[in-house]
């Protein structure tokens, strides 16, 4: 008797996750939709300014704004077209990059005739904050606006600061595309 009341309470519990899963589901305006289209809103032209940065690495914002069309263009079929014309407009600002010591390596050395141990930065973990928007020019409202994406990529710190420099970029590359990535689920996968 026990068994059967036991199971009548799972295909409950069964019928009550599978209803609930399936009103959640429907009661949102967005979904996802083969094809990567964005479902509830048209997006009939797309323009994605230079985004704004404080960095000084030379050509990061070019660099950054191209990672970011390039996620569109890899995915969707949107016409990606100068602000002036475009149906929507994705604007981004590139708020802080930080990098701070991740790993350290401890040497002796001699210096002045006195032994001593030094510590030096092996490794840093570059941290990169920005704000993005997606704009509808013709209704002026925000699709979305997110003032805290985020994303962090570490290097590694070599004596020679070429190398280093090399690893540097790459990890700016990596932030770059975390981030891109983030834009264009947060503008097309929307639900």
């Amino acid at each position: 008797m026990k068994s059967i009341h036991r199971l009548k309470n799972i295909y409950s519990l069964i019928i009550l996750g599978t209803a609930l899963s399936a009103w959640l589901a429907a009661g949102c305006g967005y979904h996802f939709k083969a094809g990567s289209e964005a479902v509830g809103i048209k997006i009939e032209s797309l323009a994605i300014p230079l985004m704004a940065s404080p960095s000084s690495e030379p050509g990061f914002e070019a660099d950054f704004t191209e990672m970011i069309r390039e996620e569109f263009i890899r995915h969707v079929k949107i016409p990606l077209v100068a602000a002036e014309e475009a149906h929507m407009v994705l604007n981004g600002k590139v708020v802080s990059v930080t990098t701070e010591p991740l790993t350290y390596a401890q040497q002796q050395r001699l210096a002045a005739g006195q032994s001593g141990i030094y510590r030096t930065t092996s490794s840093r973990r570059m941290n990169l904050k920005m704000e993005a928007s997606l704009l509808d020019k013709s209704s002026g409202t925000f699709i979305w606006e997110d003032k805290t994406l985020e994303a962090h990529a570490d290097f590694q710190v070599t004596a020679d600061p070429l190398l280093t420099r090399y690893h540097q970029q790459k990890a700016l590359q990596n932030i770059a595309q975390q981030l891109a990535r983030r834009i264009y689920q947060q503008t097309v996968e929307r639900f």
